[in-house]
C-alpha cells in the first residue's frame, strides 16, 4: 500500500485526488501483487483519506512527514513480503502442502497459516 500512497502523495495529498484516480491505482496495486480487488474498500480508503490527510497542514513539513512515513511503511512491506515468500518456501517442503492447497479457498498465502496453525498432522492418527 505504501508504494500507492507514495505516488499519490507525488501529485499532491491523498485526499485531493478524484475517486475515479484512487480507485485506478488501487486496482492496478491490488493486480500485481495478486490480491482481490474490492470496490468498497478504493471507496473506504478514499473516504478515510478525506478524513485523516484533509486535517493536516499542505506544507513542506507535512509532505516531508508523509513521505517518511510512506518509506516506513515501504520497508516493512517489504520485509513483510519477504517473510511470506521464506514462509511459502518452507511451507512447500512439507508432505501435507499439496493436501492444504487442494482445499477449496485456500492460495499460498492461507495454506501456510493453516499448517502452522495445525501444528503436527500425525497427532490426528
Amino acid at each position: 500500500m505504501g508504494g500507492l500512497c507514495h505516488n499519490l502523495l507525488a501529485y499532491g495529498l491523498f485526499a485531493e485526488h478524484e475517486h475515479h484516480y484512487l480507485t485506478t491505482r488501487y486496482r492496478k496495486w491490488c493486480r500485481q501483487r495478486g490480491y482481490n480487488f474490492i470496490q468498497s474498500r478504493a471507496i473506504e480508503i478514499h473516504i478515510e483519506a478525506q478524513d485523516l490527510i484533509a486535517m493536516l497542514p499542505k506544507d513542506t513539513l507535512t509532505k516531508v512527514m508523509t513521505r517518511q512515513a510512506i518509506n516506513a511503511l515501504n520497508a516493512i512491506s517489504k520485509s513483510l513480503e519477504q517473510l511470506r515468500l521464506e514462509i511459502r518456501t518452507l511451507a512447500t517442503q512439507l508432505p501435507e502442502y499439496p493436501a492444504v492447497i487442494a482445499m477449496r479457498g485456500v492460495r499460498d498465502s492461507l495454506g501456510p497459516q493453516l499448517m502452522a496453525d495445525i501444528g503436527d498432522v500425525t497427532r490426528f492418527t
